[in-house]
C-alpha cells in the first residue's frame, strides 16, 4: 500500500530536479543578483521548516488531503515561476514551494508509518526516500531534454502539469489511513508543542534528533555547497560532470534505501546509524586528497550509502519509539530538526572555506558528523537505566 505513496514522492522529486537546473538560467533571465538567489533559497529552507508543525497538525485530520493539496502547492509554485518580473516573485515562488514540500514529506511518511508495523517499518518507510531520491536523479536529464524541444517556461509548466496530476490522482486513488490512531486517548489533552516536549523524554530520541540536525547540516554544508566548489575550482569539473556526480549520488540512495531498509528491520536502525555517519566522516576526510575518479568515486560512494541511512532510518526509529497517537509529532519534530541543521550548514561551512580553505570545511565537517555518529554510538551501547 506505500507504493502510491512512493509513486507521488518520486514525481515529485523527478519535478523538483527538473526545476533546480533552470533556477540559476532564471535567475540570469530575470537579472537578479546571487544575493538574490541565495536569499531565496533560504526563504525556501525557512518556510519548509516552518511547515512542519502546521502540517504536523493538519495529517491528524487526514494524511492523504495533505498529501495531495501540498503536492498541488509545489505545482503551483512552479507554474508561478512563469509569470515572475523580479526577486519577490521568485521569493514568493519559493516560500510556497518549501511550505507545500514540507507538507508532501510528513505527510508521506506518516502515511507509510500507518500502513507499517515494528517487523517491517524501515522497509516500508524506504521507498518514500527512495523514490524520491530516484526522481530527483532523473529529473536534471529529463529537463535538459525539455529545454532542448521547449522553452525554459515550458519546462516549468511541464513540472508543474506532472505534480498537478499527481495531487489528483492521490486525492482520488490513495485511501486514508489517519483513522486509524483517531480513538482518545491520553495524548488528546496535550497542546503539540507539549506532545514535542513528552517525545524529547523517550528513551533515545533526543540522540537521534541531535544526529538529524547535525547530518543535515553537513549534508546541506558539504554535499551542496562545498562538493561543487571543490570539483570545480581543485578537479576543474563543468556542469555535466557536477550533474553525474550528484545524479551518482543520488542513484546510490534511491537504489540502496530497499536495502538499508531490509537490513534495520532485522538488526534495528539505531545501530546503523552511528557507523553511517563515521562512514561519512572517512569519505570527507579522503575527498580533499582526491585528484581523480580513483579516489573521488569510492568516497562519493561511501558518503551517499551513508546518506541513504540518514535519510532513512531516523523516522524509522522515532516512529518506533513513540505511541502510534505520537507518530506524526514525532516525525514533524525530526524533521524540523533536520530543516534547521539544513538551514544553517550552507552558512556555516561556506564562511568557514573562506575563512581557511576547501580542504579544512570538508575536513571540519567530517570531524563533526564523525564526533557525532561516535557519540551516538557510544550512547546506544550503554545500559538504559
Amino acid at each position: 500500500r506505500v507504493w502510491p505513496v512512493a509513486l507521488c514522492q518520486g514525481l515529485s522529486g523527478l519535478s523538483l530536479g527538473m526545476i533546480v537546473p533552470l533556477l540559476p538560467q532564471l535567475v540570469g533571465v530575470l537579472g537578479l543578483s546571487v544575493q538574490d538567489y541565495g536569499f531565496a533559497t533560504s526563504v525556501y529552507g525557512a518556510t519548509r521548516m516552518m511547515g512542519n508543525y502546521p502540517a504536523a497538525a493538519l495529517c491528524e485530520l487526514g494524511r492523504v488531503p495533505v498529501l495531495s493539496t501540498s503536492l498541488g502547492l509545489i505545482g503551483a509554485s512552479f507554474a508561478g515561476l512563469t509569470a515572475i518580473k523580479g526577486a519577490m516573485g521568485l521569493v514568493a515562488c519559493r516560500a510556497v514551494a518549501g511550505f507545500g514540500m514540507s507538507g508532501s514529506m510528513t505527510s508521506s511518511t506518516a502515511y507509510a508509518v500507518d500502513v507499517s508495523n515494528v517487523l517491517n517499518r524501515a522497509r516500508t518507510v524506504a521507498p518514500v526516500t527512495g523514490a524520491f531520491a530516484a526522481g530527483a536523479t532523473v529529473g536534471p536529464m529529463v529537463a535538459g531534454y525539455l529545454s532542448s524541444v521547449t522553452t525554459m517556461n515550458g519546462t516549468f509548466l511541464a513540472s508543474a502539469a506532472v505534480l498537478c496530476a499527481a495531487a489528483g490522482a492521490s486525492r482520488l486513488g490513495i485511501p486514508e489511513t489517519a483513522r486509524r490512531t483517531a480513538a482518545p486517548t491520553a495524548s488528546m489533552g496535550q497542546t503539540d508543542w507539549q506532545k514535542w516536549a513528552a517525545i524529547m523524554r523517550e528513551p533515545g530520541v533526543p540522540a537521534v534528533v541531535g544526529l538529524t540536525a547535525i547530518f543535515n547540516m553537513i549534508y546541506s554544508g558539504a554535499q551542496i555547497t562545498l562538493l561543487p566548489m571543490m570539483l570545480t575550482q581543485n578537479l576543474g569539473w563543468g556542469v555535466a560532470g557536477i550533474g553525474m556526480m550528484f545524479s551518482g549520488m543520488n542513484f546510490i540512495n534511491a537504489g540502496g534505501a530497499p536495502a538499508v531498509g531490509r537490513i534495520a528491520d532485522r538488526i534495528g536502525p539505531q545501530i546503523l546509524l552511528g557507523p553511517a555517519c563515521l562512514g561519512i566522516a572517512g569519505a570527507l576526510a579522503v575527498l580533499p586528497q582526491a585528484q581523480d575518479l580513483s579516489l573521488l568515486v569510492p568516497a562519493a560512494g561511501v558518503w551517499a550509502l551513508g546518506n541513504t541511512v540518514m535519510m532513512t532510518l531516523p523516522q524509522t526509529f522515532i516512529s518506533s519509539a513513540v505511541r502510534p497517537e505520537m507518530r506524526v509529532q514525532a516525525i514533524a519534530l525530526l524533521r524540523t530538526a533536520g530543516d534547521l541543521g539544513f538551514l544553517f550548514g550552507g552558512a556555516c561551512t561556506g564562511s568557514l572555506a573562506a575563512a581557511t580553505s576547501l580542504g579544512t570545511a570538508l575536513a571540519g565537517t567530517g570531524a563533526l558528523i564523525g564526533a557525532a555518529g561516535g557519540l551516538f554510538t557510544a550512547k546506544m551501547m550503554l545500559p538504559v537505566a
